[in-house]
């Protein structure tokens, strides 16, 4: 008999991540928290092992009784497997005493036939016959003549009602226990095989089984379904999984330290030491490379334990020869044993055998060709290197173990979910890399090593997920803003709604690691893959196929940081793989740039502000008041108007657009059609039409940051600018490098111009749908939980990876001495160089902060000392269509502070706002963040009559109790703050009840703007 070898039982299943399986260990060793008799209803006279040995007795006869009977067809099989088995097995034995049956249940314009309820209407429970199949669909659990499993009809219920947490499904040899869980593809629950358990003997399995499955573990306490034992006990594995993610944390930086040393200090690297001593390889591109390789390792670590790298109909022979000789498994297994750990490098060149493989293909392994992050391109000076064999291996160690107490616990790929790994990922894009080459052999490591070593022994530098948003705040916003325009799409097009759910466009303009945009694509893929299996359940391999097709068609990004775009590439393409399909061409959709700083059609018709001549860091302030006096003649000169655009083919980008729809239509189901791919956006960002836009663009950005010191050197005006709107060639050489290295520096994005089949200046005699921006189209939904920090460079932080002595000074004034010693007569060549880094930095801070300020593209939150939170929120704002909606995480102070007040008036008034929902972080919902920051979950949609409110929040679960939560519509808040038109914040539903009918019959005495 075969233990499943993550918990040790035969006829216990975990699927899915929703419990991990070395949970189900604790659980049965009693060492579970709220494992007393009490808790399970037992008197403390008896010992619980000895009851669970009661029940064991008792549930052997039921299922003898049962078993003789159970073949019968004459029409009592309900009878026999429902009332006299399964009835007095949860009653009986599972301590079910308040099970009572249930009538048809309707949400909405749906219904579930649910049979049975346990505490009220907390947990729903579908009793069936042996004869169904608990993943087959059958008319008899469906809606409308749509077939449904009995599975997927308790999923189904428990994610539409909010109200339930937990549910039981069971068939009399089966029985599962599930979760609300409606972001992911992958069901997930526990079975119990009882025919096994009861036939076989398997007391061990039964014991396990009765402790997690005992009605006392889904019974709501203090009435509510989220405070039951087994949530609890989900949230502590959750929470052991977060220590283990941190775990991974330090040993990914462990794994980057090893692979670096072994490249660098390898004796056949001699030509990588070279090219790194000569500049012709920089610092950062060879961490990058190292990067690359860590996310290969990952990609395979998920791959194989998932059953996803080889294709369904791949020989057996082969994939027998790939996983005894060339997979990462077999390198895991030898992690484990030192006697491995050599100087040849044997094993770091099968392993380029695989990654060459996984390149372009190859059959004697079955390796589907997934190119990708696996092409030539992406490590070309490590996968022609050398490693030897001990570095490999104990980079592969800290990849694949972590220790847990006294104990060595084996990472779990295969349920950790692609955004958790990209948590840890996205954490070490904070590490500095650093190259010694004054030591013999070469070093390599990060900034701050030393200062660890120092503090002693053991000292690890402390990597946190501080950006990694919990799975109960995605899936509500993906609840509130992507579902609503999922169901209206599939309405509206009853005669093709996959085509028009694949033809919906979803973005998250900071996306990290892509977190959100995995949810997204599960639901779209979810409802895709339910949608195709009409009567059927859908399969693993039908859901593939749609996050695939859900990934080529429907997913946008745009993060500032190079390698977090690499990093959401690599988690989409984890999530994504479909067996022998190569990996999806994402260069047009997943993008590096500065969301916040761009042009729009509205600035370029507009011209050359004034305000973009205020003098930053660096500026001769004469020079400043002469150019902008210049440019205010300039504008009145020529009016400040475009010329008749139809005379200049480059700015009728409707040809980008096509170019980038037809793109959208070629197929990507083999290597060379994904060559194909890359070949025509290479084609299409070399175009005339792109580039003259771009520069165009880019020129008008690069007015504000150029720096502005001679009135006759590189500078732009309206009357400069305006001929290159005329001729992109009519422009002085030193000008335009200036421009297109300002471009590349500040990272501009514009968004209409790298993504033209969503967005489009209007053609003549089309109205814009967006006045600020000058452009028509939009996407249907916006997700994100944008960065949260103030664009004045902060000294201290600044430093801390640079000079520890200036971040740790005593004060500001004392910091302020130390950074202009930095830049004396006296100071070395490194200190000065520092002097220069920290001016650069300083002035493109201020250059940004103009830009935001003054640009005309934030005229809602470009105010003051502006935090990115603020401006990102008006970036959600602009960026959804006039139909679509947009859901983000911003600090509370969007809604309350004085500075965002003319963006909260904006969309609460504006009939933009669809719910509010406010968190205070007491209970370190972001573990990094101080627990007295405050957030909000907003969405945005359009036409809302009553916007949804909850307030003073500390955890997810309050998401699920209703009496919190209040709604008001654009009057109310007149009525309630007709001063300051910010948020009114109320405890509960009551409070807010109360306080509009005070306020109807007692209006505020002096009402300011009136």
């Amino acid at each position: 008999m075969k233990r499943n070898q993550d918990h040790g039982f035969i006829a216990l299943k975990i699927e899915g991540n929703i419990l991990p399986p070395e949970f189900l260990q604790k659980v049965a060793a009693l060492t579970a928290p709220h494992q007393a008799n009490a808790d399970y209803g037992v008197s403390k006279s008896f010992n619980i092992k000895d009851e669970i040995g009661r029940y064991w007795r008792i549930g052997l006869d039921l299922w003898s009784e049962y078993a003789s009977r159970r073949e019968r067809r004459d029409g009592i099989a309900a009878k026999v497997g429902i009332q006299e088995w399964l009835v007095p097995f949860l009653t009986h034995v599972l301590g079910c005493q308040d099970l009572e049956p249930s009538s048809l249940v309707v949400l909405g314009d749906r219904q579930y036939p649910v049979t049975h309820r346990v505490y009220g209407k907390a947990v729903p429970v579908l009793l069936t016959t042996r004869e169904f199949d608990l993943d087959k669909a059958d008319v008899r659990f469906g809606d409308e003549g749509r077939k449904r499993p009995p599975h997927g009809l308790i999923q189904e219920y428990l994610n539409a009602e909010d109200s339930c947490l937990w549910g039981l499904v069971a068939n009399g040899e089966k029985m599962r226990l599930l979760r609300d869980n409606p972001s992911l593809t992958r069901p997930a629950y526990v079975e119990a095989d009882l025919e096994r358990i009861f036939q076989e003997q398997l007391y061990p399995d039964f014991a396990a089984f009765w402790l997690l499955f005992h009605a006392s573990r889904i019974k709501p306490r203090n009435n509510k379904p989220a405070d039951c034992i087994l949530e609890s006990w989900r949230k502590q594995a959750q929470e052991t999984g977060e220590r283990a993610l941190a775990n991974l944390r330090q040993g990914v930086t462990t794994a980057l330290r090893e692979l670096g040393n072994g490249f660098l200090q390898h004796r056949a690297n001699e030509a990588l030491r070279q090219a790194l001593q000569n500049g012709e390889v920089k610092e950062n591109e060879f961490f990058q490379e190292l990067l690359r390789l860590v996310y290969r390792l990952l990609f395979l670590f998920k791959a194989e334990e998932r059953h996803l790298l080889h294709a369904p109909d791949a020989d057996l022979e082969a994939i027998r020869l790939y996983r005894e000789g060339y997979a990462l498994a077999r390198l895991r297994d030898k992690a484990l044993r030192k006697r491995h750990y050599d100087r040849h490098s044997d094993l770091w060149q099968g392993l380029g055998v695989t990654f060459r493989g996984l390149a372009g293909g190859a059959d004697p392994l079955a390796l589907p060709a997934l190119g990708g992050l696996f092409d030539v391109d992406q490590c070309p000076r490590l996968d022609v290197a050398q490693l030897d064999n001990a570095r490999l291996l104990i980079a592969i160690h800290a990849l694949s173990f972590f220790q847990s107490g006294k104990v060595l616990s084996r990472i779990n790929y295969r349920d950790m979910g692609t955004e958790e790994l990209g948590s840890v990922y996205e954490s070490l894009l904070e590490l500095h890399p650093r190259i010694d080459v004054h030591v013999s052999p070469w070093r390599f490591g990060f900034v701050g090593d030393e200062q660890e070593k120092q503090r002693g022994k053991g000292s690890e530098r402390k990597l946190t997920g501080s950006y990694y948003t919990p799975h109960g705040l995605v899936n509500e916003l993906i609840k509130s803003a992507l579902e609503p325009v999922l169901e209206r799409t599939v309405k509206d097009h009853t005669a093709d709604p996959v085509g028009a759910i694949l033809n919906l466009k979803v973005c998250d303009p900071a996306c990290g690691s892509g977190h959100f945009l995995l949810a997204a694509a599960r639901r779209l893929a979810a409802e895709i893959s339910r949608l195709q299996a009409g009567s059927d359940t859908p399969g693993e391999q039908q859901r593939q196929h749609a996050l695939r097709e859900v990934l080529r068609h429907c997913l946008y990004g745009v993060d500032k940081n190079p390698l977090s775009v690499e990093l959401c590439k690599t988690a989409l393409w984890i999530e994504a793989l479909e067996p022998g399909k190569p990996l999806t061409f994402l260069d047009h959709r997943i993008k590096c740039g500065d969301s916040l700083v761009g042009a729009t059609p509205a600035a370029i018709e507009a011209g050359i502000p004034d305000d973009a001549f205020k003098p930053l860091t660096g500026d001769d302030k004469k020079v400043c008041t002469a150019l902008k006096k210049r440019n205010k003649i300039e504008h009145q000169n020529k009016g400040g108007s475009l010329p008749n655009t139809e005379t200049f083919p480059w700015q009728r980008l409707g040809d980008l657009a096509t170019a980038m729809l037809n793109l959208n239509t070629l197929p990507g189901d083999t290597l060379g059609e994904v060559a194909e791919q890359k070949r025509r956006y290479a084609e299409h960002v070399r175009s005339s039409g792109y580039l003259s836009g771009r520069f165009l663009a880019d020129t008008w950005c690069a007015t504000f940051m150029i720096p502005k010191t001679d009135l006759f050197g590189a500078t732009i005006t309206e009357e400069p600018f305006r001929r290159i709107q005329k001729n992109p060639y009519d422009v002085a050489h030193a000008l335009k490098e200036k421009i297109q290295t300002l471009a590349a520096q500040y990272r501009f994005f514009h968004w209409h111009l790298e993504f033209p089949e969503v967005f489009h200046p209007p053609v003549k005699g089309e109205k814009a749908d967006n006045d600020t921006m000058g452009w028509c189209g939009g996407f249907d939904v916006v997700l994100g939980n944008p960065p949260w920090e103030r664009i004045k460079l902060q000294e201290q932080e600044f430093f801390t990876a640079r000079n520890s002595e200036i971040a740790s000074a005593a004060n500001a004034d004392a910091r302020r001495k130390l950074i202009a010693a930095l830049s004396s007569p006296l100071a070395s060549p490194a200190h000065y160089a520092l002097s220069e880094e920290f001016a650069f930095a300083k002035r493109e801070a201020e250059a940004v902060s103009q830009f935001c300020r003054l640009g005309g593209r934030f005229p809602l939150t470009g105010t003051g000392d502006v935090n990115t939170y603020a401006l990102f929120a008006e970036l959600f704002l602009n960026l959804p269509s006039s139909t679509g909606r947009a859901g983000f995480i911003v600090p509370t102070g969007i809604a309350t502070d004085h500075s965002t007040k003319a963006y909260f008036e904006a969309v609460a008034l504006g009939g933009r706002l669809v719910s509010l929902l406010d968190f205070e972080n007491r209970e370190k919902i972001f573990p990094s963040v101080d627990s007295r920051m405050k957030f909000v979950l907003l969405t945005l949609g359009s036409g809302v009559r009553e916007s949804r409110f909850l307030c003073f929040a500390t955890r997810t679960e309050h998401l699920l109790e209703r009496e919190r939560q209040f709604t008001l519509s654009p009057e109310d808040i007149r009525l309630i703050n007709p001063n300051t038109r910010t948020c009114p914040v109320f405890r509960s539903k009551m409070d807010a009840e109360l306080t509009k009918k005070i306020y109807r019959n007692v209006p505020v005495l002096i009402r300011e703007r009136v």
